[in-house]
Parts: C-alpha cells; sequence; structure tokens
C-alpha cells in the first residue's frame, strides 16, 4: 500500500497546519520503539516468525572488506555523475538495509540525509536503528512496506534482488520505483554468475561449481547447498528494468569482487590479528586502485536508473 506525505514545509491549501512528519505518518502503520519501526509484535508478527537470522558464537571475517572500500568510491562516482550532487538533505530508501553498510557509505556523501532502512532481519534492523537517532529503521519484507509514494530522490537496493523469487522481485521493484519520485534514482547491485563461479573454485567445489553452472543458482549458505539464491537475476535485469517499471538505466558499473573472493576466503579459515588484517587490506586496495576502470574482472553489476513516470 503507498499513502501520501506532503513534503516537509509545504502546507495545504486554505492555511491549514502541515502535514505529519514521516515518523508520524508510518507510526499509523507501524509501531515505533527507539527508531526501530514494526508491525505487531516480535511473538506474533509473521516477520518475526519467519526470521532465519543465525547468531554465531564468534564473528567471522567475510569478503566485504575489500568490496566496502569499492563500494565506497563508486557511490561517490556516482553522486558526482548525477544530478544527486546537488541534494543537500536528500530522502534516501535503503531496501535490505542490513545492519548499515549502506548507511555508513550514505552518511559520509549526505550528512543531513533523511534515511530510511527496510531490513527483514529484526536483528539486523535493531542494529541499524541504535547507529544514528536519525535513522529510521524500518523492520518488514520489502515486496510488503508501506512507505509513501513518491516521497523519496534515492532508492537502493545493493544485493538484494537475487534472494526473492521472480515474484517476489516484481513486487519489491515495483515498491522501489513506486516510493521513488518523477526524476529521482534507484540504484540496483546484484553479483553476476561468473563471480559466484569463480567463488566455487576458490572453495575448491568442482561439484557445486557444476551445479551452480547448470541451475543458475548459488548456495543461501555454504554450509546449506540445498537453499539457493538466483544468480540469472542480473542477465534479465536491463531488459525487465525498461519493460516492466518506469526506470530508465543511465550508467552501469562494477566492483571489482576478484581479490575479496581470494583473501576472504582465507581470512575465514585462517585466524590472523587486527594488526594483520590492516596491512592485507591497504595492499588489496592497493592492487585495485593500480589497475585500469576498464580491466577484466568479476564484479557486481551496479545499475543506475532514473525514475520516468
Amino acid at each position: 500500500m503507498v499513502f501520501a506525505i506532503t513534503p516537509p514545509g509545504k502546507r495545504l491549501s486554505g492555511g491549514k497546519a502541515n502535514m505529519p512528519s514521516l515518523k508520524e505518518v508510518l507510526s499509523q502503520k507501524y509501531n515505533n520503539e527507539n527508531g526501530l519501526f514494526f508491525k505487531g509484535s516480535p511473538g506474533i508478527s509473521p516477520v518475526f516468525s519467519n526470521m532465519q537470522y543465525i547468531e554465531r558464537a564468534e564473528v567471522q571475517y567475510t569478503t566485504s572488506f575489500y568490496e566496502y572500500r569499492q563500494t565506497e568510491k563508486l557511490f561517490a562516482k556516482i553522486v558526482n555523475n548525477t544530478d544527486i550532487s546537488s541534494l543537500v538533505a536528500p530522502k534516501i530508501s535503503d531496501f535490505g538495509a542490513g545492519d548499515g553498510r549502506m548507511f555508513r557509505i550514505l552518511k559520509k556523501l549526505f550528512p543531513d540525509m533523511q534515511y530510511v532502512g527496510v531490513e527483514y532481519d529484526y536483528l539486523n534492523a535493531k542494529k541499524l536503528a541504535a547507529l544514528d537517532d536519525k535513522i529510521i529503521s524500518i523492520c518488514d519484507d520489502a515486496s510488503s512496506v508501506e512507505l509513501p509514494g513518491g516521497y523519496f530522490d534515492l532508492g537502493v537496493a545493493w544485493g538484494l534482488f537475487h534472494n526473492f523469487s521472480d515474484r517476489q522481485y516484481q513486487v519489491c521493484l515495483k515498491n522501489l520505483v513506486a516510493y521513488t519520485r518523477d526524476g529521482g534514482h534507484v540504484i540496483i547491485a546484484e553479483p553476476t554468475l561468473e563471480s559466484v563461479l569463480l567463488y566455487s573454485l576458490v572453495k575448491r567445489d568442482i561439484s557445486e561449481f557444476i551445479r551452480i553452472y547448470n541451475t543458475r543458482t548459488r548456495p543461501a549458505m555454504w554450509e546449506n547447498k540445498d537453499e539457493r539464491y538466483n544468480v540469472n537475476f542480473i542477465g534479465q535485469t536491463r531488459n525487465r528494468l525498461a519493460k516492466e517499471t518506469g526506470l530508465r538505466i543511465i550508467s552501469e558499473y562494477g566492483v571489482n569482487i576478484w581479490p575479496s573472493l581470494i583473501f576472504g576466503n582465507i581470512l575465514q579459515d585462517l585466524k590472523t590479528d587486527d594488526d594483520t588484517l590492516r596491512e592485507l587490506d591497504r595492499i588489496v586496495n592497493d592492487y585495485g586502485d593500480e589497475r585500469p576502470p576498464d580491466a577484466y574482472a568479476p564484479r557486481t553489476a551496479v545499475y543506475v536508473c532514473q525514475v520516468v513516470k
């Protein structure tokens, strides 16, 4: 459901008072607890009862330390190359916000932004809300979240759609566009098939390599290969964005994930101290900086789109 809201500062005709703030409007549909918006309660809501979150006994290193820096640089480039750069305090929605990775990147570019993160995982949504008292964190599925229509200047879905079925993807993408204003922007990022195939080789798992190639799916977790994610989405994206939505692709980028795939796998298998990790981070990122921008590399594909309604 899309509901309307008047932008801050605007008044209704006839001298009526200002329309409610975004938080006040969201409170009509969600409960609010310390900046975390959710429907029902942790013991009742289907979002909570279906949660798949697993708390590990200890934090494992992931493949993201290299990609984070590359993503940070890429966002700065995207902003500079579009009219997003003219926005002082943009309204930004982040579908699949996790525990705040994209928020940290966006905050450096837009200190005064209004940020709304939509995250299905309750524990991640709670962590996100605790990062900053200005964050609006919504624990809801991206295909059912209820936000004001045409309210946001920028919508972000980073590594989200491959987690969905085809029907869920269509609904989620429709929501992302509906909640972004005409002329606003949507940024979509998804892994490519070649990067997933490479990871299976880095793991020395030849049978999984063959299965990925034949099914165009990857395991949700490497320890559970029966739960699969679609990786054919990105090959269909270009045609589907234009056909199924009011989005127009204006530029395309890629985040090089080659070093992260290799070193991330090593770090998951080996124990290392923080000084060693920082030094490895520096070496890997220096390598990436020296590569020419058009050099071939397995990547996460990134589409920057403009909304045309």
